[in-house]
């Protein structure tokens, strides 16, 4: 079989996590910022402008833009701290938490450079923080039951695979 490897060029993963980041910040932003917005800050946040449109309309193009923006850095940080260039010793866990911190950094970024929302408005601060947690979470749960998912069935394929080779071995 060789050395072959079957590996994904960095730029492909990069835009395939970009892609993928985008279409879940897009998503996610159009409902649950809206509705957050309008029930918990709503008069001022009509004043204040932000990431959504004055009429309530939704995301309105520049912002899509700046997701965007947002969306390339965290692919960036997503593919360096999984690749195992980074740290093939470096647990998930440990990497996950890194990517948060790095999510929380770029966001920072993004919400003070682009007037998101208010710099003094320490409630949406942490609104901010604790949704990207929860979505976090809710991510890291995912990856890890698609992860033992995987391991099961290579551990059953391998088997498979050792009983062949031993029935082959035999006869």
């Amino acid at each position: 079989m060789g050395d072959e490897r079957n590996e994904v060029s960095a730029i492909t993963r990069l835009l395939r996590l970009f892609a993928t980041i985008f279409t879940m910040t897009i998503l996610s932003m159009g409902f649950s910022g809206m509705f957050l917005a309008r029930h918990f800050y709503a008069s001022d946040a009509l004043s204040h402008g932000g990431i959504f449109g004055y009429d309530w309309s939704g995301l309105s193009f520049g912002s899509i833009v700046q997701v965007a923006g947002l969306s390339l850095a965290l692919s960036f940080f997503a593919i360096l701290l999984f690749s195992e260039r980074f740290s093939a010793k470096v647990r998930f866990l440990p990497r996950a938490f890194l990517l948060y911190l790095a999510t929380m950094f770029s966001v920072s970024i993004f919400a003070v450079a682009f007037g998101w929302f208010p710099l003094d408005n320490f409630i949406t601060w942490i609104s901010s923080a604790l949704m990207t947690l929860v979505a976090f979470s809710i991510a890291l749960a995912l990856a890890t039951l698609n992860s033992k998912q995987e391991a099961k069935r290579y551990n059953r394929l391998l088997a498979n695979y050792k009983a062949r080779r031993k029935a082959g071995e035999h006869s």
